[in-house]
């Protein structure tokens, strides 16, 4: 294991070292009742009330009252690394995922590992402390996943490295670094309502590396507003697909070993 992984391991154990947070593996941690069942019911009722509730995504008034609570849940105090404002930006979206009679496969999310983790070699590459001739760079450090209800079929997280499968509970946040390989599977029944969100990290790079990092986000950026990233081979990041840039999930595709 790589100084860099450690380094991630050290802060994961400093920045959740609240006893909410119950650590299931290096890089998997839960806060079980992060929400209230009454808090969950009642973003899910302002939802349903909604015109447009019944869409995949819908824009919460009442979600943005909780951020604070995250935001006293970490320890911020002793990272000088962790970028606040990632964390501290709107929070709007209530995903809504239901059952697809016309989905064949196993997962909803096939392995993978998240979107802010697209740059593998940022992370590998770079250092948590400044030194001369570096430059700081903002990439994924932790995603979370709040969850608002629990009564459906599926939908379990699954991280097939550390062999973690978790159906989550009413108002559960589960938290994990970007490059861990996790998945979803597929709802059979019911609706999984959810909540997604990210924290990043700064850390350090060479001048020559940092401008790379900025052309490589703006085309990342690109792709993404043409909605083709799945499909372009410069951002083929599942594991269902042939994967390029994270050399974690050369090992896994479909959760079977890569051969």
């Amino acid at each position: 294991m790589n100084n860099n992984v450690n380094e991630i391991f050290k802060l994961n154990e400093t920045f959740l070292s609240n006893p909410k947070f119950e650590k299931l593996s290096n890089e998997v941690y839960i806060c079980r009742n992060f929400l209230t069942e009454e808090e969950c019911k009642s973003l899910i009722e302002e939802a349903r009330k909604d015109c447009d509730s019944f869409k995949t995504e819908y824009s919460s008034k009442s979600l943005i009252l909780y951020k604070d609570r995250l935001m006293n849940l970490l320890n911020f105090k002793t990272q000088n690394n962790i970028v606040l404002d990632n964390v501290n930006k709107d929070w709007d979206r209530l995903i809504l995922r239901v059952e697809d009679k016309n989905d064949i496969r196993e997962f909803c999310f096939a392995p993978h590992v998240d979107i802010y983790s697209f740059f593998e070699e940022y992370h590998q590459e770079s250092i948590l402390e400044k030194k001369d001739g570096f430059e700081d760079i903002a990439i994924g450090y932790m995603s979370f996943i709040i969850y608002f209800s629990e009564d459906f079929e599926g939908g379990e997280i699954y991280y097939p490295e550390y062999d973690i499968k978790y159906k989550p509970k009413v108002g559960d946040m589960v938290i994990h670094n970007v490059e861990v390989i996790h998945a979803v599977y597929k709802i059979i029944g019911g609706e999984r309502w959810s909540y997604q969100g990210s924290i990043s990290i700064k850390k350090y790079v060479d001048e020559n590396r940092k401008n790379k990092f900025i052309l490589d986000n703006e085309y990342y950026q690109e792709c993404r507003m043409k909605n083709n990233i799945d499909y372009n081979p410069d951002f083929f990041y599942r594991a269902d697909q042939v994967p390029i840039l994270n050399k974690r999930l050369l090992s896994y595709v479909n959760g079977e070993p890569y051969l």
